[in-house]
């Protein structure tokens, strides 16, 4: 693993609200060559995705609209934490609003950067065994499931 750091010159201060990221531009130098660089970090709360296992050994699945591809993807349920809300609130409310399944035995799996390319939040995994159907979906205006 390289051990050189890159040098935040300075931040640019964030100008443009998508609202669920900022964009922010940081000028960085590279300990490789010495240049300095413009990149864009998208700002933004951390996120969870659930592994909801039915007592038969179901997958609980959601068939999402995506607007970046314009069409249905098949994923594991989830979406981001609100401020202030512990991580594993967050993975049992995102797995009954966009499912309405609910799960007696939660387990944490760790996290991993949600694309570390340009971003600087992380998504947080859990495992949900027992989940059974116990209420109907309550979706976001924007989303279709």
């Amino acid at each position: 693993m390289k051990n050189d750091t890159w040098e935040r010159l300075h931040s640019e201060p964030e100008t443009l609200d998508m609202n669920l990221f900022h964009a922010r531009f940081d000028h960085l130098r590279n300990p490789r060559n010495g240049k300095d660089i413009r990149i864009v970090t998208l700002t933004g709360a951390d996120a969870v995705n659930v592994m909801a296992l039915t007592p038969a050994g179901n997958v609980v699945m959601a068939d999402n609209f995506r607007f970046g591809i314009m069409a249905y993807s098949l994923e594991l349920p989830g979406g981001l934490v609100d401020a202030g809300e512990d991580h594993q609130a967050a993975a049992k409310r995102e797995l009954l609003e966009e499912t309405g399944y609910s799960a007696p035995d939660w387990y944490y799996l760790g996290c991993i950067a949600a694309n570390p390319v340009f971003m600087d939040s992380y998504v947080h995994h859990y495992l949900a065994i027992g989940a059974e159907k116990t209420d109907s979906q309550h979706l976001d205006d924007a989303e279709d499931l």
